[in-house]
């Protein structure tokens, strides 16, 4: 078994390896065609992708995907096919990680189905480690949310140049004693992570909220975001400082979504949760956010982690 990178003949092979789990002409024609055409949007560099081959014929595909914020996301085939053995995976993971790293790649992160064992092992085998499991929710807005949304003396401040050190400071807070994902904390600095959120869906800074109570202290904050061609908006970020928490403000934040979205046009608002961050899942569940599907979340460094007390994250929604 060769490990390799995709020649431009094979790209369209290792797409349906990597889509549909068919290395051959047969597959979802739809499913390759779509990701073709985001491919181009989104600038991806679909020669990056790295491939094991036996002979001519693709047994396994990995596509690395830089996103900002210096992480990379590897999406891989659903299953691993007879003759792929986890030293087989490991050792492509290790290439594409290798190349990455020479472009200033901080971390990589693999997303995979729960069902999908097989490939879990392998990815676990080839350093990675569980961070959580994620499920991503949604829920539909046709009207908004009345009456008062912000308490009395409660102040929400949009993000600009001016307030940016603002939220990275509530960011940083939200993430002391927090259940979401706190395999992540120090693992990245606040400044690559709020470039990640920012290309989470489609930024607008009018849609970036930092949330402080009458004494003037910023508690929470709340990053959304509109969808990619089609209606609705998803929540990037939502979080709460320990002195916000306790005081119903999740709830708040909740109903600043609902309307934001309501604003915009309606649709879907969606989110991802960590399961076990049972604060946010009963807020979620509160707001009528139905479970959509789940993922686990592995990564894996590859770099000498950021100075201790940098607290951040790289899973961007």
């Amino acid at each position: 078994m060769e490990v390799r990178p995709v020649k431009r003949e094979e790209i369209e092979q290792a797409l349906r390896l990597i889509l549909t789990g068919s290395g051959q002409n047969a597959g979802d024609d739809d499913a390759v065609l779509d990701f073709l055409q985001l491919s181009v949007a989104r600038g991806i560099d679909l020669t990056g992708i790295w491939v094991a081959a036996e002979r001519s014929r693709l047994s396994f595909a990995a596509l690395p995907m830089p996103t900002p914020g210096k992480t990379m996301l590897l999406m891989l085939p659903a299953r691993l096919r007879p003759g792929v053995s986890n030293e087989t995976v490991a050792h492509l993971l290790d290439q594409a990680c290798l190349d990455a790293e020479k472009d200033g790649i901080r971390m990589a992160q693999i997303l995979i189905n729960p069902e999908h064992q097989a490939v879990l092992r392998a990815v676990l085998d080839a350093r990675f480690s569980h961070v959580a499991e994620l499920i991503y929710l949604a829920r539909e807005v046709h009207t908004p949310i009345g009456g008062r949304v912000i308490p009395d003396g409660f102040v929400l401040t949009q993000y600009d140049r001016v307030t940016h050190p603002r939220f990275a400071r509530t960011i940083e807070r939200s993430y002391l004693g927090s259940m979401d994902c706190p395999a992540l904390n120090g693992r990245r600095n606040i400044e690559d992570i709020l470039v990640g959120h920012k290309h989470a869906g489609e930024f607008d800074p009018e849609l970036w909220f930092v949330l402080s109570d009458p004494a003037g202290n910023d508690v929470g904050v709340l990053l959304l975001s509109r969808l990619h061609r089609r209606d609705g908006m998803e929540i990037v970020y939502i979080g709460l400082s320990p002195a916000g928490r306790g005081r119903g403000l999740g709830d708040v934040l909740m109903r600043i979504s609902v309307n934001a979205c309501h604003r915009e046009g309606g649709g879907q608002l969606l989110c991802g949760c960590d399961t076990n961050n049972l604060p946010a899942t009963r807020l979620y569940h509160r707001h009528s956010f139905g479970m959509l599907y789940s993922r686990l979340a592995l990564a894996r460094d590859l770099a000498a982690p950021p100075t201790a007390g940098a607290l951040a994250k790289f899973i961007d929604g």
